[in-house]
């Protein structure tokens, strides 16, 4: 929160020194959003993968499952 206080103190945040207007601030919100749900669903993709590697390896051992 600190990083994007207004060292004026004219507002509590100092997005209206960084974006031109609320659309471009809107876009950059949702692009970094976009990158978040990029990032998990990687994420849950590789727990699949490992999971599903587990279990086979389980299988072959005879561990059942």
């Amino acid at each position: 929160m600190k990083k994007y206080a207004d060292p004026g103190k004219v507002r509590l945040f100092s997005f209206y020194k960084l974006y031109s207007d609320s659309s471009v601030f809107n876009g950059a919100v949702n692009n970094g959003f976009k990158r978040v749900v990029q990032e998990v669903n990687e994420s849950i993709k590789n727990e699949i993968k490992e999971t599903k590697n587990k279990q086979e390896k389980e299988k072959l051992r005879g561990g059942g499952g």
